[in-house]
């Protein structure tokens, strides 16, 4: 309650347009950060679609944030706009929202997943831009099939490991695996048998050692007893797009790490892209985190939590010096974790928060800590170290916004002591003192 109360004095009044004030009252207390900059967000002022796409940090000098009807890059010390681009998905059209994860910046490019998922009518496109100029250098549309209208909706949180030295990947709806190429946009391979049925949730796959690894839930297929939802990995070629082989999860066993009772851990759906390692891959079947091999055998199931809480999984873990690190929304209190990535073994779990608050924007990790930013009405940052998951940073992003209606937007991006995010109406950056 008492967060509501700070949010009504802070409705009521006016915030001062450079930066935030200290204030007393009997709310918890925050982490106060300097206000640098902001700027009107390029397109459609007040009605910007949520995004989960992580800004990209091409130099300590300069950003990209993506929009749903384009991206902009800006002067990390002035925020001044540096270049531009409305990509033409979505022309003169209300904003869409981007669920794609990752940009990936290589040679001079930018590649990402741009536009929306999952409503009829609205429009998506794999895009390739030059990092200096922001200029288009080509645009794969993903175009709705008569027969299939979710060919055109790509999958949730496209990771920046779909991709090869010559080759984008990325996964459909309707269970396809295309591989497009880096130099043009030309599609190499179209595979319609990235799941073996039509898909209630399909992955963004990875890529690793020339094969490409999807995970899925397939609808109206559950094959395994006393399993409500079952999970599945496909390997492809990544040079034909070939199905190597198909992998049905296992269902839960008594060597699963970390969980009181393995017995209760009846889900096996897979939302989450796989994660390239040293010896395979690391998937996230239901409420666990696991190592699979190079020819789809489980090495080890774990399922870090909090007094049992836990929910199935739908972010990508971070793989940090032999380390996964993660997040899991819990049964309505998020914690995080880390897991030793040859063993399973649970290091520490840990919730950062007293209050309930769950994991609904993207994660970041740098070099000592991992960031979230969670469901609460004031949009808090939450920083915790990875050596114990110990808190060392909460914030409310809503303090440092200037206007009564705005509201957090779903990218943003930690960097040293500077934090970067989009709201509706602004793009800002803040400071640690």
């Amino acid at each position: 309650m008492a967060w509501f109360a700070l949010l009504f004095s802070l409705l009521a009044g006016c915030r001062p347009p450079n930066g935030p004030v200290s204030i007393t009252g009997n709310g918890p207390p925050f982490d106060t950060l300097n206000f640098v900059w902001h700027v009107k967000t390029p397109w459609n002022f007040n009605q910007g679609g949520n995004s989960n796409l992580r800004p990209l940090l091409i130099n300590d000098s300069s950003i990209v944030f993506g929009f749903g009807e384009g991206f902009i890059c800006l002067n990390t010390n002035t925020g001044a706009t540096i270049w531009q681009n409305e990509i033409g998905i979505n022309p003169s059209g209300y904003p869409k929202g981007w669920e794609a994860m990752d940009m990936l910046l290589e040679n001079g490019r930018i590649y990402a997943l741009a536009g929306d998922i999952a409503i009829r009518g609205a429009k998506a496109s794999v895009v390739c831009l030059s990092d200096a100029t922001g200029q288009l250098i080509w645009r794969h549309d993903l175009t709705e099939d008569d027969n299939n209208p979710l060919n055109g909706y790509f999958s949730f949180y496209w990771s920046k490991y779909a991709a090869s030295s010559t080759a984008i990947f990325y996964s459909t709806q309707s269970g396809h695996v295309v591989a497009l190429s880096k130099a043009d946009g030309s599609v190499l391979w179209d595979s319609p048998n990235g799941c073996p049925a039509v898909p209630f949730e399909m992955s963004e796959p990875c890529y690793r050692n020339d094969i490409v690894y999807v995970g899925s839930c397939p609808k109206w297929q559950n094959i395994t007893p006393g399993v409500y939802r079952d999970g599945v990995v496909v390997a492809l070629d990544a040079n034909s797009g070939k199905v190597l082989w198909t992998k049905t999860i296992p269902p839960p066993n008594s060597n699963i790490i970390g969980y009181p009772d393995w017995k209760l851990l009846n889900d096996n759906e897979i939302h989450v892209a796989p994660l390239p390692a040293d010896n395979g891959i690391i998937i996230c079947p239901g409420y666990c985190v696991a190592l699979m091999d190079s020819s789809g055998n489980l090495v080890w199931r774990s399922s870090p939590n909090v007094n049992g809480g836990i929910s199935p999984y739908i972010w990508q873990p971070f793989l940090k010096n032999g380390q996964i690190y993660g997040y899991n929304t819990g049964n309505g209190d998020f914690f995080a974790f880390d897991l030793d990535a040859a063993k399973g073994l649970v290091n520490w779990v840990r919730s950062a928060a007293s209050q309930r608050t769950s994991t609904i924007h993207t994660p970041e990790i740098d070099s000592a800590s991992l960031y979230e930013v969670t469901d609460d009405v004031t949009s808090p940052l939450w920083g915790q170290s990875l050596v114990d998951g110990s808190t060392f940073l909460f914030t409310p992003l809503f303090w440092y916004e200037n206007y009564s209606d705005d509201a957090f937007n779903g990218d943003y991006l930690v960097h040293g002591k500077k934090v970067y995010y989009q709201t509706y109406d602004e793009i800002i950056c803040i400071e640690r003192k």
